[in-house]
């Protein structure tokens, strides 16, 4: 094996170890080391494929150690990371306050407007106790009616109709109306 094969195995480890070093992230560095394998394995030659994975596995491996040492920051960094971790916090806190109040109008807005519905809805209101008449039969009932009709119902009917000939008795009796027929028998000749 020739020194170019090694190069050619390096280089997809070296970029996982470059994602090690800028982000100190240990799934981003699982995810680099996976894309590495994957491409040695497709893109490199059938005969070198262990050395490929090789390479990837020693870059994977320093690129763990990287990862377990934090990077070196400053005082002044670290009391604004801090304080930008407690502003977040304390944003959180006030956004679920407010997502909680929310809800909890909502849910009494949405109780009112229930129950005024099924108020609407199912409330009768009381009536006094009238009481109950007993019914007739239909053909007392029909006697019972006065004859004449109000007064403001006669002055709504059409202008009588034009005299005609009477009605003999015979045609009188046909009629199935007891008002008309009486009517009809007082007028017939």
């Amino acid at each position: 094996m020739s020194l170019v094969v090694f190069l050619i195995a390096a280089l997809p480890a070296v970029a996982v170890v470059v994602v090690a070093e800028t982000t100190r992230n240990k799934a981003a560095i699982v995810a680099a080391a996976i894309v590495a394998a994957t491409l040695g394995l497709l893109t490199g030659n059938p005969a070198f494929v262990g050395v490929d994975l090789l390479a990837v596995a020693l870059a994977l491996y320093i690129s763990w150690n990287i990862a377990k040492t934090p990077l070196p920051r400053s005082p002044e960094e670290l009391e604004r990371r801090r304080l930008a971790r407690i502003a977040a916090e304390e944003a959180q806190a006030r956004w679920d306050k407010a997502c909680n109040q929310f809800l909890k109008n909502a849910l009494v807005v949405v109780v009112v407007v229930v129950a005024g519905f099924l108020a609407i809805k199912f409330w009768t209101p009381a009536t006094p106790a009238q009481p109950v008449q007993a019914t007739a039969p239909p053909a007392a009932a029909q006697a019972a009616k006065p004859t004449a009709p109000p007064a403001a119902a006669k002055t709504a009917k059409k202008p009588p109709p034009k005299p005609s000939k009477p009605r003999t008795v015979e045609q009188c009796l046909k009629i199935a109306d007891e008002h008309v027929m009486v009517r009809c028998l007082e007028r017939a000749p």
